[in-house]
């Protein structure tokens, strides 16, 4: 039968193709036919012609008629039928029903006539592909390259298919490489699983990360979505019952993982220490995490040879022992191990300036210092200003005090090379800027801003583009002193000779693109005024010192440019005129300009975050919702809606959005990013969430120490610091500290390790304060102290939490101590706005001699007019005095001055709805 089958094809092939050729032979013809008036009687011929052609074709085709199809049953049975049209027609037939005739496919794949089954199996795999008869010929090549190509095509292949919004035929790609079980896919998980999810196949996302994770690829990602499902329990026990079977490296480091992630430490350690011959990096972090240091001091210790000079590759391990026999009590091994440094530091001299920031990093100050000061001189004076030694640092510039006429001999000597520009000399420029730093520190910015206008001057010699680059470079250190309007007279040098991309930098380093737009927009409304005179209205303009209905009304001037055609494409300046008008203001105005302009909804995201931010829930949860819709994949707007979907009270929406989000957000980097714009949305517990979750699934052991280390650093920011777990941010100092004692993460900036040392020291003290350790956590919060004399965090939170603990004797001393340093240092230096300022939020935030701290305030505004953070100062005692309506006046002044600043939002929050505390005396 079937090769009488193949005659019949024959033939009608033979027909199909003399059919084929008429019809191109007429379509040729009649395409050149000519169609002008006078050439009718050609036209007729040519009419005549097709129609003889017309004939003749159809005498070919009368028999080739396609036949009616009415069921899936029927089409399946003429896949076998002896003419090759009926087949085709058939096959044509099928594909065109779709997935609804899949069973029948699948029976007819198993037929026993050869092309049945091909056909069928052709058919399936065009379904399970997602291949129709009108999918686009860009898909279908796409689909083509994917199937032919490599691992790394079919990546490829997929995010431009995902780019393009074309998931349905992603996913259909995905699953059919899943069947066929091609190991590739593993190494692209986290392209693969969020489809996966979306799509709800939960049980097939697991299957792939699971083996992905035993691999050792991206075992994150499947911790994560193990803890987003609820699936975490279960899988250990899986796991469990294979290691009893059969132990496995692979399989145990990741079992030790898993009870990590789950909180179970006790059993991780177990597990860990199975596996610690082969692998003891997972054992040495749980140790750490665990704050087990003796152990950790005597696993490394006996991997060290402390008895002869190490090579500089090796020094950071020598730090490490050094910090946990601190951290273990044990002075005397630290002792001698101290000592040796202090050797080390005379047979390496190439390797100096690294144990001296090892010293400093363990808390040696007074060997490190000594080493500095014959070594590195500028370190050495930077190093005096943090510990508050000013006898030395005048002795170090050779002056009775900062009024003394030598110190303009100090810089004569060092201006003329400082003038030679940051990279001729930099050294010698870097001594000037550091002195004028200190010089501003201690309330003598005139001498600062003279000499950085010298200095400034001195530039002039440079070549232009030389010149521009370290002027910008003096501009940017005069806004970081609060010199604003001589950095802006400074910029106005530069202006007209350097780009205003390089000039809004400098000077607007937080609103650069906004500066540029509205640069732009003044430039085009006034172009004959001077680019100085534009940069001051720019200056203005972003200072909040426009009028509002100038800038509402300038913004609909811009709005209806847009409206008459001379302004191309408002979209894209959306988010700045929207970002201004949230500045200045006007919310509504700015929620009626998206919902007028932004017909396609690119701008949802931020409609969203504006209704968020007057509280109107409800509605910001269904605008987040629409971008979930239009971008399915989006975390953030899953995220940003349970959020506000939780404070409108709709909680099971919240959780089930939520979880979405989790799943989506597998990934360790993802994760940071979103947490990043949680912060920027002041969604600050959240952000913390996050930020913890990557702490739980991360193992730094395996290559992600730089994610796991970055984490952490983002845990101690000051605007969240409340809100994270005491261990996780004593943990955070900790390890920051220590991988400063890597040589690839060498930090020359001296200033920071004695923050973090004093950081590390307060929070241990509060957390042996909550053990009930009392002479233990004075004795940390003493020894905190030692690294920032000045450091007023420990009158702000360690003399409260002992008062709470009834220990009055010991509040009332350490409060006494630091208020004796930080009142000394006002003395002598009494146009100080850092210093008085300081001392009134330290009188203040501990509720005490607030008549003084009104005094000390009110100074240190008047000295810093423009200072955010001093008047929140001033504005913190106003209130705890009493004077609530001043204190709320002054933190819309604060607003106004630092928008992105939520802290001023939520103190005039609290002093709008909360009773100040009582006096003490």
């Amino acid at each position: 039968m079937n090769s009488q089958k193949e005659q019949d094809s024959k033939t009608e092939r033979g027909q199909l193709i003399r059919y084929r050729s008429c019809t191109m032979t007429i379509w040729q013809c009649t395409r050149f036919m000519p169609v002008d008036h006078s050439h009718r009687i050609i036209m007729k011929k040519w009419l005549a012609f097709a129609g003889s052609l017309i004939f003749l074709a159809a005498g070919f085709a009368s028999d080739l008629q396609s036949p009616k199809i009415s069921s899936a049953t029927e089409a399946v049975r003429m896949l076998s039928h002896p003419r090759f049209i009926v087949r085709e027609a058939a096959m044509q037939w099928l594909w065109e029903a779709g997935d609804k005739v899949g069973p029948a496919l699948e029976k007819a794949a198993r037929h026993s006539d050869r092309e049945v089954a091909l056909r069928a199996q052709i058919l399936l795999d065009r379904l399970a592909l997602g291949i129709r008869p009108d999918t686009p010929p860009e898909v279908m090549h796409a689909i083509q390259d994917y199937r032919q190509g490599t691992a790394k095509d079919k990546a490829e292949t997929l995010k431009k298919l995902l780019k393009e919004r074309r998931s349905k035929i992603a996913l259909r790609l995905i699953e059919f490489r899943l069947r066929n079980n091609e190991s590739w896919i593993h190494d692209q998980v986290e392209l693969i699983v969020p489809h996966l999810v979306l799509t709800g196949k939960l049980d097939t996302a697991e299957s792939v990360l699971k083996k992905a994770a035993i691999k050792g690829k991206k075992a994150s990602l499947y911790r994560g979505f193990l803890l987003a499902t609820g699936r975490l329990p279960s899988a250990i026990s899986e796991l469990e019952r294979e290691v009893a079977n059969q132990p496995d490296l692979q399989k145990l480091s990741e079992l030790a993982l898993l009870y990590r992630t789950h909180g179970d430490l006790p059993k991780a350690i177990e597990t860990a220490r199975l596996v610690a011959d082969r692998n003891h990096g997972i054992l040495e972090l749980l140790l750490t995490e665990t704050e087990q240091f003796t152990e950790l001091a005597q696993r490394l210790e006996s991997r060290l040879d402390l008895s002869k000079t190490p090579d500089r590759s090796q020094l950071s391990r020598y730090g490490y022992l050094l910090s946990f026999f601190d951290e273990a009590g044990n002075s005397d091994a630290a002792e001698k191990l101290t000592k040796k440094m202090s050797q080390w530091y005379q047979d390496l001299p190439k390797s100096k300036p690294f144990i001296s920031r090892i010293l400093l990093a363990n808390g040696r100050f007074d060997q490190a210092i000594e080493q500095l000061r014959r070594d590195e001189p500028m370190s050495y004076f930077n190093l005096l200003g943090q510990f508050e030694r000013w006898d030395e640092v005048m002795n170090w510039l050779g002056i009775e005090d900062f009024n003394d006429p030598k110190l303009d001999d100090w810089f004569a000597t060092r201006l003329e090379k400082a003038g030679q520009g940051s990279r001729k000399s930099p050294d010698e420029f870097k001594q000037v800027t550091d002195v004028c730093r200190m010089l501003a520190r201690v309330g003598r910015k005139d001498l600062a801003a003279r000499f950085l206008d010298r200095l400034a001057d001195g530039l002039k010699q440079l070549p232009t583009h030389l010149w521009i680059n370290e002027v910008l470079s003096v501009v940017g250190i005069e806004l970081d002193l609060s010199l604003r309007d001589q950095a802006f007279d400074h910029a106005k040098l530069v202006v007209g000779k350097g780009t205003i991309k390089a000039i809004t930098e400098a000077l607007f380093p937080d609103d650069q693109d906004l500066a540029v737009f509205w640069w732009n927009v003044l430039r085009r409304d006034a172009p004959k005024s001077s680019l100085t005179e534009t940069l001051d209205e720019l200056r203005r303009m972003l200072e909040l010192k426009w009028d509002r209905e100038d800038v509402l009304q300038k913004i609909r001037q811009y709005a209806a440019n847009h409206a008459a055609g001379r302004v191309a494409d408002l979209s894209e300046d959306l988010p700045h005129l929207i970002e201004s008008l949230r500045r200045y203001r006007w919310p509504d105005e700015a929620i009626e300009l998206l919902r007028k302009h932004d017909q396609k909804g690119t701008y949802s995201m931020m409609l969203g975050d504006i209704l968020a931010s007057q509280d109107k829930w409800h509605a910001a949860a269904e605008t987040y919702a629409k971008v979930t819709v239009a971008q399915p994949a989006s975390a953030l707007a899953f995220l940003l809606e349970s959020l506000t979907a939780e404070k409108a009270g709709e909680r099971e929406r919240s959780i089930q959005r939520k979880q979405m989000s989790d799943l989506l957000l597998l990934e360790p980097l993802d994760r940071l990013a979103i947490g990043d714009q949680l912060i920027h949305r002041h969604w600050h517990k959240e952000a913390v969430r996050q930020w913890t979750i990557v702490i739980q699934i991360v193992n730094p052991d395996s290559g992600n120490d730089a994610t796991y280390g970055y984490t952490l650093r983002k845990l101690y920011q000051s605007d969240i610091s409340a809100e994270v777990p005491l261990n996780l941010r004593l943990l955070a100092w900790r390890w920051t500290l220590w991988r400063t004692m890597e040589p690839e993460m060498f930090v020359s900036n001296l200033k920071f390790y004695p923050y973090f040392v004093f950081h590390i020291r307060l929070d241990r003290a509060m957390k042996k304060l909550e053990q009930g350790e009392v002479d233990a956590a004075m004795a940390d919060a003493q020894a905190a102290m030692s690294a920032a004399p000045s450091g007023i965090e420990v009158g702000e939170s360690f003399v409260p939490a002992l008062e709470k603990r009834m220990q009055q004797v010991h509040a009332d001393r350490l409060f006494e101590q630091l208020d004796e340093v930080m009142t000394r240092i006002c003395k002598r230096f009494p146009d100080a706005a850092l210093y008085l300022n300081n001392l009134a939020w330290l009188y203040a935030r501990s509720n005490r001699q607030l008549p003084k701290a009104l005094t000390l305030a009110k100074r240190a505004v008047e000295l810093e007019p423009e200072s955010a953070t001093y008047m929140d100062t001033l504005a913190e005692v106003h209130f705890r005095v009493g004077n609530r309506d001043e204190a709320i006046r002054l933190m819309q002044r604060c607003i106004n001055i630092d928008p992105h600043q939520h802290h001023y939002q939520v103190q005039r929050l609290r002093f709008q709805q909360e009773k100040p505390p009582a006096n003490k005396p």
